[in-house]
Order: structure tokens, then C-alpha cells, then sequence
């Protein structure tokens, strides 16, 4: 995104994945669950937004890949080797989008007042 000076956008997508790791987001701990996907699956949903964040821009994406047996897995997207394909849209935003940490949860969230 740097390389075309994108500084907010949203995006969405589908396709394939050879394995990935999910994550559930523990409050409690303020760290993320891992959940390993170690076998093909369908990337049925992929949806997310790029914002900035001291200066460098932030990926923060969730998905949803079906099982072999049709079971659903979802999470913020952590890690994913894909093959053979996935096919993402990107939406740029015209106004730049800031993140702030937002203490109580441990997270990053977008900064509305900026």
C-alpha cells in the first residue's frame, strides 16, 4: 500500500488457503487465541480495512474458511498460505484513517476524532 501512498481503504475477498492460523481475541488475557488450520480450505469471506498508524499503514482482516467437511472457522486473520488463489477488491478511502490504542482493551482501534 506504501508504494501507492494508500493511507485508509477497506477490502474484501474470497478464494483458497493450503493452511492458516485464526485468532479469537481474549479480553481477559489481551492477547489472541490461536486456532491452526492445518488442511485445505475455502476462504468463504475475507473482509478488513487499512488505517495508519505512526506513520505505517495497519492490516486488520478477518475471514472465514470453510473445512473439508463444511465446518466454518473464523477469526482475525493471523496467517494464511494461499493457493491456488484469492481475489481481493480493494476500496480506497479518500480521507486518511488513524489508529489509537484504546488502553482498556489492549487494541488498536480507529481514532474518530482525528
Amino acid at each position: 500500500m506504501r508504494k501507492y501512498n494508500v493511507t485508509a481503504a477497506h477490502f474484501k475477498g474470497l478464494g483458497d488457503a493450503m493452511h492458516a492460523k485464526v485468532g479469537w481475541y481474549e479480553n481477559s488475557k489481551k492477547m489472541f487465541k490461536v486456532i491452526s488450520l492445518d488442511e485445505p480450505a475455502e476462504i468463504t469471506s475475507l473482509i478488513g480495512n487499512i488505517t495508519m498508524n505512526q506513520g505505517k499503514p495497519v492490516v486488520h482482516a478477518h475471514i472465514n474458511l470453510a473445512d473439508s467437511n463444511g465446518m466454518v472457522h473464523g477469526g482475525h486473520l493471523l496467517e494464511g498460505f494461499i493457493f491456488p488463489t484469492l481475489e481481493v477488491f480493494v476500496t480506497v478511502e479518500p480521507n486518511t484513517m488513524f489508529k489509537k490504542m484504546y488502553e482498556e482493551a489492549g487494541a488498536f482501534v480507529i481514532d474518530a476524532d482525528k
